[in-house]
């Protein structure tokens, strides 16, 4: 049985998809180097981010600062559970591709485990150094991102992203639990879960007015159910239903993300994977976010 193809040209559907993961990623990365430019002061950007970090000199002064915020909100009660005890140093002056940046890099790769960075998610010290992995450095410092908010450290907008939705997520589990308590005639159980709900709906409301999907861009999501020939239903503001599956979009810059398992993918990749048959060929048309013919030709 022949397979769809994406681009109406299935000999260029891998790099069709190749492009497309490489948009996903570079959306990560630019916000990745916003939140480093932030807590670093050092000018980051998406064109000098593996040559800026390649000394292994700033990912351990990010180390040594989360390491710290760690120590900070365990000593103030905000976290019970002790930070490791793991210190990390590095030297300074180490340059560009000598022996001191691979150790400063190695030491940070070990922090990072004591801090409980999934194995899935490190690198090699030659992938940073030698700029052979910026992939996994990018995933890397997602998750270092990830293990910072938990302690209290500034955050860049993906993981306050991903709070948002764990906390609405939980306003649902948690406006269930009295329907459930009825059932089982617990009543004062059900009056005691109502007030948090009331306060946790707040709280995500107005998260949500920073990044959910305003109404005005369900335009641009209808325009994409269109192109895709995918059934999509809206739940509620940056909650929809497509092909079945329930899924969070959200806006980085102008571009719509989708939460998936342990990260985040662009819609029109998101849709490439998860439903190519779906897929018909494309025509320069309106669409904002899938200009496929003249946007997404083979990368090289």
């Amino acid at each position: 049985m022949r397979q769809p193809s994406l681009t109406g040209e299935p000999d260029e559907d891998n790099d069709f998809l190749a492009a497309l993961k490489e948009e996903a990623l570079l959306l990560v990365k630019e916000d990745l180097c916003e939140w480093l430019t932030t807590v670093l002061g050092v000018e980051v950007n998406t064109e000098n981010f593996i040559t800026v970090l390649d000394t292994g000199v700033h990912v351990c002064r990010l180390a040594k600062l989360i390491q710290d915020q760690a120590q900070t909100a365990f000593n103030n009660g905000a976290c019970k559970k002790a930070p490791p005890s793991s210190k990390i140093s590095h030297r300074a002056n180490a340059k560009t591709g000598t022996w001191f940046a691979r150790d400063n890099t190695a030491n940070f790769i070990q922090w990072c485990k004591d801090y409980g960075v999934k194995s899935e998610c490190l690198f090699e010290s030659e992938g940073l150094v030698m700029h052979r992995d910026e992939r996994g450095v990018v995933l890397c410092l997602l998750e270092l991102a990830r293990i910072g908010a938990s302690y209290g450290f500034p955050a860049p907008s993906l993981i306050k992203m991903e709070k948002e939705i764990e906390k609405e997520e939980k306003m649902s589990a948690m406006a269930a639990a009295p329907a459930l308590g009825k059932k089982n005639r617990n009543e004062p159980q059900s009056r005691k879960n109502s007030a948090p709900v009331d306060d946790l709906e707040s709280e995500v409301r107005d998260e949500m007015t920073m990044y959910a999907l305003p109404t005005k861009n369900l335009l641009q999501i209808r325009r994409i159910q269109d192109a895709w020939h995918c059934d999509l239903t809206r739940i509620s503001q940056g909650k929809y239903i497509i092909g079945g599956k329930q899924i969070f979009i959200r806006l980085r810059g102008r571009k719509a993300m989708v939460r998936v398992g342990g990260g985040w993918d662009t819609l029109d990749h998101y849709l490439a994977t998860h439903f190519p048959q779906k897929i018909k060929e494309f025509s320069n048309g309106d669409a904002y976010f899938l200009h496929i013919k003249s946007r997404y030709k083979s990368v090289a």
